[in-house]
């Protein structure tokens, strides 16, 4: 943290989000802290983007959990921006939540 130059309060509230949703657990005592409340090959990181940054979709019409109307939008069904980015959502997700895109794998050296 203080090597990053990571702000306490940042990290703090990052990590109260992921105990939050179970990803990680606080540890109490003298060499207390926080933990990984799963094995890392169990935590995708789909899972740690969504409750950090919120929706993983570019844009918030194509979001499945956390679809938003585009104010300025006028008809989705033809919104050419909407389409590409759906498209884009389309490609990404699969990645992101497949078996080998976990915290274990992230941190795995080659």
């Amino acid at each position: 943290m203080e090597r990053d130059n990571i702000p306490y309060k940042f990290l703090e509230n990052i990590l109260r989000d992921l105990k939050t949703h179970q990803l990680v657990k606080s540890v109490r005592g003298a060499e207390g802290g926080y933990a990984l409340a799963k094995d890392p090959s169990e935590i995708r990181i789909a899972q740690i983007m969504r409750v950090v940054d919120g929706p993983i979709a570019l844009i918030p019409c194509i979001s499945e959990r956390f679809y938003e109307a585009c104010a300025e939008c006028e008809d989705e069904k033809t919104c050419r921006i909407r389409k590409l980015f759906a498209e884009v959502r389309v490609e990404m997700i699969p990645i992101l939540e497949r078996p080998i895109t976990t915290i274990a794998d992230v941190v795995r050296k080659p």
